[in-house]
Formats: C-alpha cells, sequence, structure tokens
C-alpha cells in the first residue's frame, strides 16, 4: 500500500529537529524518506494540513465542518512559508465551519464553562478515577470526555504530557518554562512506555525536575537529592548503585537526547557518510524504487553490499531470491516478517559447511533504506551497545539471539527510545546514533 502524501509530511516533520520550519524543510525532508516525491503534491498536502490556513478549506479533505483534531490537522502556519507543529493548548482549537454554505477555517471561541475546571485538573480526576496501575492515554481521553463533554482530544494529550515529569519534551509546554523539582500541580504522571503513565511517586521513580543547562531547559532525575518537605528513601538510587558495580564499561554513557541530537550531527557534518547516504537515497527513491525488476534490485544489492560490508559473495542470488518475493507491498506498510524472508531463503551457501548463510545485517539495511521510519538496523556494533544497556540500565529483557529477530529487535529497540524518553526521534535518527557510538565503544 502507498504511503499517503499527508502521512509522509508527518513523518517529516516529525523528525525535524527544530521547533519551527520553512516549506523547503519540509519537501527536502519527505523527499529525503521516500525519494522524489512531486513538490506541488508536498505544497498541496502541507496546505490542506495546515489548521490555520484559510485556503485549505476549499480542499476535499476539508469540506465538511468539524474541529481541527483528525489526521489532516497537524501544522500551524506561523509566518509566510513557516510553519510548526499543531499545539491546540498553545495555538488554540480550531475548525472548519459552513458559513452560509462556504467553508471556511476559524478559531473556535472557549466555551463558558460553569465549572471552569482546567484540563489538567480533568487529567488528574480521571487517573485517580482509572482503577488500573498502568493508564494509557487513550484511557484518560475517554474519561475526560465521559465526565465532561467535549474536550478537546489534542488539548488533553498536550496537557498529559505537560504532566509527565520525564518527558523531555515536557519543557515546551508553558506551564514548563521555569526550572522547579518536579512537586507542584503538573507534576503527577511518569511515563512508562509509549501512551503508557502511572502516578508519579518519587519515592518509586526517583525525583525529577525541570533544570537548565547551557541555556536549554531539560528534564532530568536528580538521584541524589529529595523533595524538601517529603525526605524520599529513594530505591532507584540504591538501584543504580547495584548496577553500577555489574558495570564492566563505566565509560559507555546511556543514551541521552543531547548524545543522539550529536551523533546525528556528527553524521551530517561527516561528508564520507553524507555523501553516501545521498546516493543511496537516490538509488533506492529516484532510480531504481520498485523490486521487481532484477537489474534494479541488483544494483541496490550490489551497493548496500559495497557500501556496508556485508559479506555477501553472490550478490546475484540474493537480487533474485528479493524479486521472488515481491516485496513492494509489504516494505511500504512495514511489514517487519519481510526482513527474515530476504535474509534466508536464497540458497548461497557457507562452503565449508554447506549450510545456508542467514544475511539478517543485510536485509535489514535494505528494508531499512527503503523505509528508514519502519525498520531498524542490526549490526554488530548496535547489537553490543544494546546488550550492554540491557545489563547496565535494564531499559527491557531479552536474549542476545533475540536482537537477531527482526520482530523482537525492533520491539527491543522500541523500548529503548521509551526508557530513555526518546520518543521525538525517528528510528532512522535512533540507528544513527546507536551504530556510531557502538562503533566508537566497542571497535
Amino acid at each position: 500500500m502507498k504511503t499517503p502524501v499527508w502521512q509522509m509530511i508527518r513523518e517529516a516533520t516529525s523528525s525535524i529537529q527544530s521547533d519551527v520550519f520553512s516549506m523547503s524543510d519540509i519537501i527536502d525532508s519527505v523527499r529525503k524518506l521516500y525519494g522524489n516525491v512531486n513538490t506541488g503534491t508536498i505544497r498541496t498536502q502541507v496546505n490542506i494540513c495546515t489548521v490555520n490556513l484559510k485556503g485549505r478549506a476549499s480542499m476535499p479533505e476539508n469540506s465538511k465542518p468539524r474541529i481541527a483534531d483528525g489526521k489532516y490537522d497537524f501544522l500551524f502556519s506561523v509566518g509566510r512559508g513557516q510553519f510548526t507543529l499543531y499545539d491546540p493548548q498553545k495555538h488554540g482549537v480550531w475548525e472548519l465551519v459552513d458559513r452560509a454554505g462556504k467553508m471556511t477555517v476559524a478559531k473556535k471561541t472557549a466555551r463558558k464553562s460553569t465549572s471552569k475546571t482546567p484540563v489538567w485538573q480533568m487529567i488528574r480526576e480521571a487517573v485517580d478515577a482509572l482503577d488500573s496501575e498502568v493508564i494509557t492515554v487513550a484511557d484518560i481521553i475517554d474519561l475526560v470526555k465521559s465526565r465532561y463533554g467535549s474536550v478537546n482530544e489534542g488539548t488533553i494529550r498536550a496537557q498529559a504530557l505537560a504532566c509527565t515529569v520525564n518527558r523531555q519534551s515536557r519543557v515546551h509546554m508553558p506551564e514548563n518554562h521555569k526550572s522547579r523539582i518536579a512537586n507542584g500541580q503538573y507534576d503527577f504522571l511518569f511515563s512508562v512506555g509509549h501512551g503508557k503513565v502511572v502516578k508519579y511517586i518519587p519515592a518509586k521513580h526517583g525525583v525529577w525536575e525541570i533544570a537548565e543547562e547551557d541555556g536549554k531547559r531539560i528534564v532530568k532525575m536528580v538521584i541524589s537529592s529529595a523533595l524538601p518537605s517529603e525526605p524520599v528513601k529513594a530505591p532507584e538510587t540504591v538501584v543504580l548503585k547495584q548496577r553500577k558495580a555489574k558495570n564492566k564499561r563505566p565509560d559507555i554513557e546511556s543514551p541521552t537526547r543531547d548524545a543522539v541530537l550529536f551523533y546525528n550531527k556528527a553524521w551530517d557534518d561527516l561528508e564520507s557518510y553524507r555523501a553516501q547516504e545521498s546516493a543511496l537515497n537516490k538509488l533506492f527513491h529516484e532510480f531504481c524504487p520498485d523490486n521487481k525488476h532484477l537489474d534494479n534490485v541488483l544494483l541496490k544489492t550490489t551497493a548496500l553490499n559495497a557500501f556496508y560490508a556485508t559479506n555477501i559473495y553472490f550478490e546475484y542470488a540474493v537480487a533474485k531470491h528479493i524479486v521472488s518475493l515481491d516485496i513492494d507491498e509489504r516494505i511500504n506498510r512495514g511489514d517487519i516478517t519481510l526482513v527474515t524472508d530476504i535474509a534466508s531463503g536464497h540458497g548461497v551457501k557457507n562452503k565449508r559447511t554447506g549450510k545456508e548463510i542467514c544475511f539478517y545485517s543485510f536485509a535489514t539495511k535494505y528494508c531499512s533504506h527503503h523505509r528508514p521510519l519502519l525498520f531498524p538496523i542490526y549490526d554488530s556494533y548496535v547489537d553490543k551497545l544494546l546488550t550492554h544497556l540491557r545489563d547496565v540500565d535494564h531499559f527491557a529483557e531479552f536474549n542476545n539471539d533475540e536482537l537477531r529477530d527482526a520482530e523482537r529487535f525492533k520491539e527491543i529497540v522500541l523500548k529503548l527510545r521509551d526508557f530513555y524518553n526518546l520518543n521525538e526521534f525517528s528510528l532512522k535518527q535512533v540507528d544513527r546514533y546507536l551504530w556510531q557510538y557502538g562503533k566508537k565503544m566497542f571497535s
């Protein structure tokens, strides 16, 4: 199934490492991820998805009145050709309205409420009412709406983020613009995974704060501190000390937002990496985008093998195998089982043992270069770094051989992203960090 352009734009804008971005930035990011997408189509779809642009009302996707909280409502115009991600809490609630038979865009006037209950308080009441240790944001939204009526879903999500003490992106919310210990009215949730939270308990989860370092606001845990009004025994601190005692490589640091940003910038700044990736992107997305013709697949297989040294000594057999699988539909929808199908069944055997070779690392790279946001890349350096972080930080439970199972490998990488609060980064950006840092520490 072909990815719709609006979805390409959503994925592309989520990966741009800037609060404000231009139309050119969006076009470049989409083409980097998906190849030679028509510029006019991207521009049109951006206008459709920008909640405060009047021209969107004339498009078929926006032909009916509705509140702007659907799949086509994720961008906000901040000036001519300049955009940011739409946040109802920050930008107000926008809607498409029918005025005298003509669709138009309008900012929704806040309805006077007799209760005047702030949304963060609605969320807190919902969390207290839900009889479950782990709560999904979807559960919170459902209960808030059932109690208070038509509360904007985007506002609920934004306020839940603002109130989650260990989410790095909370610092962008107005409520969290000043440094403080997380012990106030906006500090009552703790993230335990993508879209999942629990009640924040400092004695269990550690003491968190919003701090300023090098002129930037960050979220971090204050391991050795306690709340002034409530001494914390901090069992988490004991666990951390035990882990450090087991750590045979204290020089290896746990993943942080700054580390991921640093290694992605290092990738972009290194001409050889940048040129190699640009060449592969042109090959995979412009010159040979499909996998139906042997010559196209053979070109891509040979190039990947040469650039990444994946040790495929019979590229023709592997390319022919890929063509036989008819993979285009599966790769476009992100079918992770495709990695296993590509890695085996090609008939290339080890000359000494006579057994078929599993080209697992190559298969992850082949799929990722088609859809980098859906397929993580396996590499021996990545393997070693993930195993180390498992043993030291316990971010996930897995056996070493599970890293060579494509479905499990993706789950583990996503757990790493959740555990270290790196959800603002795409799989591709996390890949770059894991490989470069792993190579630095284990080569």
